[in-house]
């Protein structure tokens, strides 16, 4: 991925999807620990690891927060908007994540890290279709609702907030992401029912699966 358009992407989204300082901090934290993750190929590219891992212990202290509730829902926000999946730890283990980028381009890959060992998951940038199974998709023109993180001459991408990455050819899986978004009249009705923050997601989340049963029984 690149550190640069998604940082701009992210908030170029917020501009149309405003939220509070934890939920950007969150966000902004785990791409720094998604790029601090990168491994070098075989072929001697840096490559960003689809997942990694992050402690609870440093979640606490970057965000001020000793709560762990209060950690899990600003986790849940970030996994409710679509920009994250999470799997818990076990054992003691760190909990997985992994960033959904908004640089749709991007395809997975697998790769040998440099120097041997098994294979790592890891996003495959635009331009290096020649090392992926099916080549990298073209770029293609921004979709309706889209935005546009073209903040400067360097980074023309789009933000596809609708559907989740999977391989080429691979069938749907229920990522969180595929839940239906919320018009902001909906919105606006849960956030008058609904004044404590832990309440309104659960409010958003449960209608979004409504939404997404209703669709399906069509």
């Amino acid at each position: 991925m690149n550190y640069l358009t998604e940082h701009l992407s992210f908030y170029a989204w917020l501009k149309k999807n405003p939220r509070g300082t934890p939920f950007q901090s969150f966000w902004n934290y785990l791409l720094t620990r998604n790029n601090a993750a990168a491994i070098r190929g075989e072929d001697g590219v840096m490559y960003w690891p689809v997942w990694f891992e992050v402690d609870n212990s440093d979640l606490r202290r970057i965000l001020d927060e000793q709560d762990a509730k209060r950690i899990w829902e600003h986790r849940r926000r970030l996994i409710a908007a679509g920009l994250i999946e999470y799997t818990p730890g076990s054992g003691g283990k760190s909990g997985g994540y992994a960033l959904v980028p908004f640089d749709r381009a991007q395809t997975r890959l697998q790769v040998i890290p440099q120097g041997g060992g098994e294979a790592v998951t890891v996003w495959n940038p635009p331009g290096n279709s020649s090392r992926t199974a099916g080549g990298a998709p073209l770029e293609g023109p921004a979709e309706q609702y889209a935005v546009s993180s073209d903040l400067n001459s360097l980074n023309t991408k789009y933000i596809n907030i609708k559907e989740p990455y999977r391989y080429e050819g691979e069938p749907p899986v229920p990522y969180f992401n595929q839940l239906p978004m919320l018009t902001s009249e909906e919105m606006e009705h849960l956030s008058a029912i609904h004044k404590d923050d832990a309440a309104l997601v659960e409010a958003i989340w449960a209608m979004k699966e409504q939404k997404k049963q209703e669709e399906e029984s069509r």
